[in-house]
């Protein structure tokens, strides 16, 4: 995939478009200066673009401010006169403190800390046997030689797992095929909405569904894992709909960077969407890095041999065959 794309998806161009925003209007104000109000305002374009792109759901009016400051700060960076530089001023204090203000934001969603550290304050003294998969085709497959990562023997060796994900599926049908399968003391991976956000699925409808799927997922001493969804610059909404929920129903959320990441990885999909065998076992290791890091070795192993037809060389720890995995901290997070 363009490098570009990916460095969007990811939510990365925030922090590339926010640093070059802040930049620009740390320019000295210099109507004669040609250079200098040209590279503020490249450099102030630039830097929205990238924000806007990534789709970063800070919060609501957040584009709508961006947009509208850097109109305002082109129209006046190259005027002259002491009115026109009070108001660059105030124009550039706003940029800045919006961007700062979903800065803050971002970095709490981006960077959460460990399922761990979570679960020892949710779930004190907790272990997890099973673990229960709702989602679509990304984790339910479509039907090809390779099963779908939940049901690769290096997850099936650690946990019980219960696999509710099909294609095609959004938050409605995820909340059908769940009703009588749910099972006590289970990891609950959260993988839906994309065919909700890629389709007819209003804003509403969506909340709406996704609160009273993560309620029922809830209880028993489930943890529930939710994959923060890869946006579209016109559907940041359905970003903030599950930040919302999340705070709501306690869900520990993995950082959308990790999922785009794994789809957007060349040769990982097989039309752009749909994981080929070298994507299922990359998706299989970024969620075992989660959720079970101590047993992710094996599954990054076998996603190598794939990619150079050549396993590297053993290291770490013997791929397990039985026993359930305690949740220690995972690798530092990072794009």
């Amino acid at each position: 995939m363009n490098p570009l794309v990916a460095h969007l998806a990811s939510g990365d161009g925030f922090w590339t478009g926010g640093i070059l925003v802040i930049v620009a209007m740390s320019f000295p104000h210099r109507p004669t200066s040609a250079a200098v109000t040209r590279c503020a305002g490249l450099l102030a374009l630039i830097g929205v673009m990238f924000i806007l792109g990534s789709a970063a759901p800070a919060f609501p009016g957040f584009s709508a401010v961006l947009a509208i400051g850097l109109v305002a700060f082109l129209a006046i960076v190259r005027r002259e006169g002491v009115r026109m530089s009070k108001a660059l001023v105030g124009i550039r204090t706003a940029m800045v403190v919006a961007v700062f203000g979903a800065g803050i934001i971002e970095a709490q969603w981006a960077f959460p800390g460990t399922l761990n550290e979570y679960t020892d304050k949710h779930f004190p003294g907790s272990r997890f046997p099973r673990l229960i998969v709702v989602g679509d085709s990304v984790s339910g497959g479509l039907g090809e030689k390779v099963p779908p990562w939940p049901e690769l023997k290096g997850i099936t060796s650690i946990f019980e797992v219960t696999n509710l994900a099909h294609a095609g599926d959004g938050v409605e049908l995820a909340l059908q095929r769940i009703e009588g399968k749910l099972k006590p003391h289970a990891i609950v991976v959260v993988e839906i909405g994309g065919n909700d956000m890629l389709g007819s699925t209003s804003a509403d409808d969506f909340e709406r569904a996704l609160d009273q799927l993560l309620s029922n997922l809830h209880g028993d001493g489930r943890c529930v894992v939710m994959l923060e969804l890869p946006l579209l610059p016109n559907k940041v909404a359905f970003g903030r709909i599950q930040r919302r929920l999340a705070s709501k129903h306690d869900v520990f959320v993995i950082p959308k960077r990790f999922f785009a990441n794994v789809i957007t990885a060349e040769g990982a999909t097989e039309d752009g969407l749909h994981l080929s065998e070298q994507g299922t076992w990359s998706m299989a290791y970024m969620v075992m890095r989660w959720i079970a890091p101590e047993f992710a070795h094996p599954l990054l192993h076998r996603n190598m041999e794939i990619e150079t037809g050549n396993p590297p060389a053993p290291k770490g720890p013997p791929r397990p065959t039985s026993g359930t995995p305690p949740l220690s901290t995972v690798p530092p997070a990072h794009g």
